[in-house]
């Protein structure tokens, strides 16, 4: 059933910004697709909620909604994803906050190359850069995880194997600009997993390692692993290594820490 849905998104990572809002227009007759909250649990300063929504154009498209807020309470940030039908991503608009700052920022992508335009709203300049991807590219905006799901929806399991993925970014919590990183993604497999009450959902594994630019030089790498549903709906994630050391920040969907216990114990490599 088609809806209507009506998304805004304020700034209020303080009272001073209150009045500062965004409507996020164009979304009239959409259809919602998936809504949740991804809680982060890996000690400061990682800790935080991600309130996500998945939702179709009325052409066709998709969007991707979501705001993170951090444990600490440092920050508040919120981003707008486009999709074309095929989840082919088109554009990222989000809102930050640099160093106690709200900030605009605006991703564009026409073919390979990236525009990323970052306005601050307290009257300073604004800065753009333009960035190229080696391949076809993903786009994130840190500290958002629920884009990286996106890439599940390209994955070719028929071919299997590991798979690249690349991404160009802007992070909303910090000024800092990446291209280039790389995604290595593999599909483990699928497993039922009981549920409380006794139903079962099935479940698809996937893991990658990410590897990212250093700003000081070389690269650093994080090691993931990724569980769906078979509607590529996110369910939660892990991080078991970043820059070759073993972590273990976890970001699991509310509402279903009930499947922690089969999942994580599954193999993750």
């Amino acid at each position: 059933m088609l809806r209507t849905i009506s998304l805004y998104f304020l700034l209020a990572a303080a009272p001073l910004y209150a009045e500062e809002a965004a409507t996020f227009a164009g979304l009239a007759g959409a259809k919602l697709l998936d809504s949740g909250t991804m809680v982060v649990a890996g000690g400061t300063p990682s800790d935080r909620s991600e309130v996500f929504e998945y939702v179709q154009r009325a052409d066709g498209g998709f969007v991707l909604l979501n705001t993170v807020t951090s444990a600490s309470g440092k920050f508040r940030v919120q981003g707008r994803y486009d999709y074309d039908a095929k989840w082919r991503p088109q554009a990222g608009h989000g809102i930050g906050f640099y160093d106690g700052k709200p900030v605009d920022v605006s991703i564009k992508l026409e073919g390979r190359e990236i525009a990323i335009s970052v306005r601050p709203q307290d009257g300073s300049p604004a800065k753009s850069l333009a960035r190229t991807c080696a391949s076809d590219c993903f786009l994130d905006m840190a500290p958002s995880m629920t884009s990286m799901y996106v890439m599940t929806r390209h994955y070719d399991r028929k071919r299997g194997g590991t798979q690249q993925f690349e991404w160009a970014s802007q992070d909303l919590d910090k000024d800092y600009t990446m291209s280039g990183g790389k995604v290595d993604m593999a599909f483990k497999g699928e497993m039922p997993v009981k549920r409380v009450g006794g139903q079962k959902l099935d479940v698809r594994h996937f893991i990658f390692t990410e590897t990212l630019p250093n700003p000081a030089g070389g690269t650093y790498a994080l090691d993931f692993d990724i569980w769906t549903d078979t509607a590529d709906r996110p369910l939660g994630y892990r991080i078991t290594k970043a820059g070759g050391r073993p972590i273990n920040t976890i970001g699991w969907r509310m509402g279903y820490e009930d499947l922690q216990s089969a999942l994580l114990q599954a193999p993750s490599r």
